[in-house]
């Protein structure tokens, strides 16, 4: 078998074969994918490594042998950042940089793999990192709660849970957020920013769609609302009165004070902690009560 794709997308697609050896079935239920074989991702830079030094121009040899497959599984990767600027170059390394092959350069090992490897440490990267370490520590959290008195039964409802759902079911909770970060409920983080961003956003979106709720709250987001009141504030006193009942671009804020100042409602300023942490589920912190 050759690898002279006629279109990047068929020269990086993983065999079948490949694929049931390397990468756990989408139906592998959680308490079995954290234990699927997997390789060592490096915790730390061993380069400098450029992302084209991965891919060769040769020839790849064939990868038929269940031994061969087997010692893919052995061989260490690097980081986690190094791996996806590697996922993300390789588009680029078909196209421009006329590459066949892939190499574990990291490795100082120069046989050229087929470009389907790229392929494959993408579903390791995807497999590590949004379901084997965040559901491994979880698992292992919970799994002396079994013996607690009050909350076993909580405990073996979540293994049962666990022990059904196959870990490729869910991917993203409504708002855009990895179903991933719910591990940290089964852990001392479960007070952290991203998983108060979801309690955050579920009742953003509870209150928008509930017609009583409408009725007794009104809501801006932190940086809207203060955007707002810069725009009230840059008036000069003697055109205030008149330019915050007349000028268009302070419609907005106008409506805000009917709403709170005649009919009534509730005013609530929503700050996503995301927003504070600078990126989305990154640099996540954890709120102590």
């Amino acid at each position: 078998m050759t690898f002279h794709a006629a279109a990047p997308s068929s020269c990086f697609i993983v065999p079948t074969s490949a694929a049931e050896a390397l990468l756990p079935s989408p139906n592998l239920p959680f308490t079995e994918v954290v234990n699927f074989p997997t390789p060592s991702m490096s915790q730390s830079n061993g380069g400098p490594w450029m992302p084209v030094n991965f891919f060769s121009p040769a020839v790849p040899v064939e990868l038929l042998k269940p031994s061969q497959l087997s010692d893919l599984c052995m061989k260490p990767l690097p980081t986690v950042s190094e791996i996806e600027s590697i996922i993300q170059f390789s588009q680029q390394a078909w196209e421009h940089h006329h590459a066949q092959s892939f190499l574990y350069h990291h490795l100082e090992e120069n046989t050229p793999l087929p470009l389907s490897i790229v392929s494959v440490w993408s579903g390791w990267l995807n497999v590590c990192t949004k379901a084997q370490s965040p559901w491994y520590s979880a698992l292992e959290w919970q799994s002396p709660l079994a013996m607690d008195p009050v909350l076993k039964y909580q405990a073996q409802e979540i293994q049962l849970l666990l022990q059904t759902t196959p870990w490729c079911a869910l991917t993203e909770l409504p708002y855009g957020t990895p179903f991933h970060i719910l591990a940290k409920l089964l852990s001392t983080e479960w007070t952290s920013s991203s998983l108060t961003d979801v309690l955050l956003h579920r009742l953003h979106h509870h209150i928008l769609t509930d017609v009583h709720l409408c009725e007794q709250f009104v809501m801006s987001e932190q940086v809207e609302f203060a955007v707002k009141i810069l725009q009230v504030s840059q008036i000069s006193k003697p055109q205030l009165t008149e330019t915050y009942q007349t000028s268009p671009s302070l419609q907005g804020i106008r409506a805000l004070g009917e709403q709170i100042f005649i009919q009534e409602k509730t005013f609530l300023v929503v700050l996503y902690l995301e927003e504070l942490c600078g990126m989305p589920h990154v640099g996540d912190f954890k709120l102590t009560l």
